[in-house]
């Protein structure tokens, strides 16, 4: 990040705060290719643009560690790092300046070009102009040809920001994608309204495709604005038919003709928050990942229902799988696979056990119950599942499990803590697989025991490269259920060795036992399809979910995927020569 750098290096952007041009110029992404439709006074049909993006933050001083939050997850979780801070007073520029970001000088886009001091943004008036300059960046930006998403500094990313917009103008040849930042609770169970829509438009992050349709309608906004007062979501009332709502090539096509901005709604919520609490250096970003699709997944309640307690593949012996997975009842498959990673492990009797990443905390809760004398402890990013684990563990009485917070790649606990660290189906999402590794190690007890389930993919070698086809279906699986990347279980063995603290390290691969789950929890949802049906809100990113879990299954079939299973025991500490005893 920017305010990590070296001191003594100069960054590319360093000393153009003033000069938008050249700014954009530095930070705007390389050119691409996308088809698109052309404007209405053009030639019909599909043309081909050659585009560059670049996401437009807006930032006040009083804000910098939500603007710090934003763009650590944007540029190492949503791969993007093309962008500008646009800063609109004295006092967001020095703190822009400071932080080293490429800053833009946005204030000749202030209404009127009344300046706001950055101290009273929460204030309506402030707030009012702040959003009304961030359009007029906006609009200035279409008219430089560029592709523009536009942000919010509350907002965190968890996936590949300019692929999820790009789906929209590839696909649907839309002109516009406007997402919505994250719904209240009692909206979750709601489909989205023409009403709610709108109030979504005041939302202020999308991603817009520079055209005559898209400079139009920001033309018409703009004007409004200032003819009829900076009342937000009364004006995208009022201008609710200058744009029109698409779902399908054809349809966006149609409102085209029409004259208006053909615009997809983003199927995801992008999550509104800072960062957990705590996790805020003096550097001002967050070293902490975020995943609000673990939040929506708990608050939703599907994968509860359909899954049970426990976020993880199952396990079927040979005479289950010659049966047919159907036959097997699908949650008793996932406290069987817990089982047999205990087995696996060989671990007995410990007394401090830690589940890393352990969900809303099925594995928790059972093995809480297998060692009622031991203490385990489970850690997730998600608050939501920390709530939800730490209910489910009340209503059981069990008063020996319990829950938090907390970054497994910086984990609180003093070293040599745990006797056992269990670590199911967590590292597929971890950035940095060798810090995980050390962080495990490092909280393991002399004599106690680390072990791993993970998805992995196969070892690439010279003898063996990754075909083009592979690589293809590989990065559908890190972006679909935004995976950082997988390592090969003969990495994850080589990390291990790597500690130089574990000894008896031995690994397995679970694909033939684990298989039929991806298929079996498809079918359980097929056998009970009500739950689903009553919750319309659920629909496209569960059919997206399914989609990924035949992929899932196609890619352990094939052997590009391999079920990884990975134990070591912490050597005991030399003892220092002429050590008594």
């Amino acid at each position: 990040m920017p305010w990590a750098a070296p001191a003594d290096e100069r960054l590319p952007w360093e000393g153009l705060h003033g000069d938008m041009d050249k700014l954009l110029e530095v930070m705007a992404g390389p050119v691409e290719q996308l088809n698109v439709y052309a404007d209405i006074a053009g030639p019909q049909g599909d043309a081909k643009l050659e585009l560059r993006w670049i996401t437009m933050l807006t930032m006040t001083g009083a804000l910098r560690r939500f603007a710090a939050n934003c763009i650590y997850s944007l540029v190492t979780y949503g791969r993007q790092p093309h962008y500008i801070v646009a800063t609109f007073d004295d006092s967001s520029a020095a703190e822009c300046a400071r932080m080293r970001l490429p800053c833009a000088d946005a204030k000749a886009f202030m209404p009127d070009h009344q300046l706001v001091d950055g101290q009273h943004l929460f204030g309506s008036q402030a707030a009012s102009a702040m959003w009304w300059a961030k359009q007029r960046l906006a609009h200035h930006l279409l008219g430089r040809n560029l592709t523009v998403h536009g942000t919010d500094i509350d907002v965190v990313y968890y996936r590949d920001v300019r692929k999820s917009y790009s789906r929209a103008f590839e696909m649907l040849r839309a002109d516009a994608v406007f997402a919505a930042e994250e719904a209240p609770p009692d909206e979750w169970s709601k489909p989205l309204s023409r009403e709610a829509y709108i109030n979504h438009m005041n939302a202020g992050v999308y991603a817009l495709h520079p055209n005559q349709r898209t400079m139009d309608f920001f033309d018409r906004w703009l004007a409004r604005g200032k003819r009829e007062g900076n009342d937000q979501i009364a004006l995208n009332r009022e201008i609710y038919r200058s744009y029109g709502l698409c779902y399908s090539h054809t349809q966006c096509r149609l409102t085209q003709l029409q004259g208006l901005m053909a615009v997809w709604k983003h199927p995801h919520f992008w999550q509104h928050t800072s960062c957990i609490q705590g996790s805020l250096g003096e550097g001002g970003h967050c070293d902490k990942r975020r995943l609000y699709e673990y939040d929506k997944w708990t608050s939703d309640g599907i994968l509860e229902h359909y899954w049970g307690e426990h976020i993880h593949l199952g396990y079927y012996t040979d005479a289950e799988r010659a049966a047919g997975y159907r036959n097997k009842d699908y949650k008793q498959a996932k406290y069987d696979f817990c089982d047999e990673m205990l087995r696996f492990s060989g671990a007995a009797q410990p007394a401090n056990v830690l589940d890393v990443g352990c969900g809303f905390g099925g594995t928790s809760r059972h093995l809480g119950k297998m060692f009622p004398r031991a203490q385990v402890q489970g850690i997730t990013l998600s608050p939501k599942q920390v709530e939800r684990a730490t209910e489910l563990a009340k209503e059981r009485g069990l008063d020996n499990v319990s829950f938090k917070v907390m970054d497994a790649l910086a984990m609180d606990y003093p070293d040599d803590t745990f006797d056992l660290v269990w670590a199911c189906e967590s590292g597929e999402h971890m950035p940095d697989k060798r810090k995980y590794i050390e962080e495990m190690v490092r909280v393991l007890k002399p004599g106690g025991t680390l072990v791993i389930a993970c998805w992995c993919q196969r070892e690439e070698t010279p003898a063996a490269p990754f075909s083009a086809s592979e690589k293809q279906q590989l990065q559908f699986l890190y972006d679909e259920w935004a995976h950082p990347y997988f390592i090969s279980i003969q990495e994850f063995v080589r990390l291990m060795e790597g500690t130089g603290q574990l000894e008896g390290i031995a690994s397995d691969d679970w694909s033939k036992q684990t298989l039929p789950d991806w298929h079996n929890s498809i079918w359980s949802a097929a056998k009970e399809p009500w739950y689903l049906m009553q919750r319309p809100h659920t629909w496209y990113r569960t059919f997206r979910d399914i989609l990924g879990l035949l992929r899932m299954h196609d890619g352990f079939s094939c052997g590009l995927m391999q079920y990884g299973m990975m134990k070591g025991v912490k050597k005991a500490k030399a003892t220092s020569p002429g050590a008594t005893k």
